[in-house]
């Protein structure tokens, strides 16, 4: 139910323990709140075990990112673990028009947006209308071509 994370960044999950991430069907999900937004977390990170890190690279690992790996396996074992916690969490997924993934190069984001659009049955979208921007690139595009009104929030 918690990772491992080995030497050279192979994340695997091990039902021995709940250390750094609990992804167990049992404990979640767990609820909470960000600046008065409620929040429905599907697995709950945590800082249990030897490791430093609260569970950040199972999401390195799904998203092929700095170095981390998990073989396909694991993968579609927490993809079915997610679904079984979404249908737990019905309730929270009610009232949404639509569902997006997050725009990344990694196709578990839209993978996963697919379960919670099922278990809410919103419609889901396709977010290739947006892209990703760096602070860099907007600024040089904003210098090359200054906007003539600036509304601050």
């Amino acid at each position: 139910m918690g990772i491992e994370v080995s030497a050279t960044k192979v994340v695997t999950v091990n039902d021995a323990h709940q250390n750094g991430v609990d992804t167990s069907v049992e404990a979640n999900p767990t609820r909470g709140r960000l600046k008065g937004i409620r929040l429905t977390h599907v697995f709950s990170r945590n800082r249990k075990g030897g490791r430093r890190d609260d569970g950040n690279p199972l999401m390195h690992a799904l998203k092929g990112r700095r170095g981390y790996s998990i073989m396909p396996f694991w993968e579609q074992q927490l993809l079915t673990r997610a679904e079984h916690i979404l249908a737990k969490a019905s309730e929270d997924l009610q009232g949404f028009d639509h569902c997006m993934p997050i725009p990344s190069s990694s196709a578990f984001c839209a993978r996963f947006a697919a379960l919670v659009s099922a278990a809410s049955g919103a419609p889901l979208l396709d977010p290739s209308f947006l892209c990703k921007r760096q602070v860099g690139e907007l600024l040089a595009e904003a210098r090359a071509a200054p906007p003539q009104k600036c509304v601050l929030a």
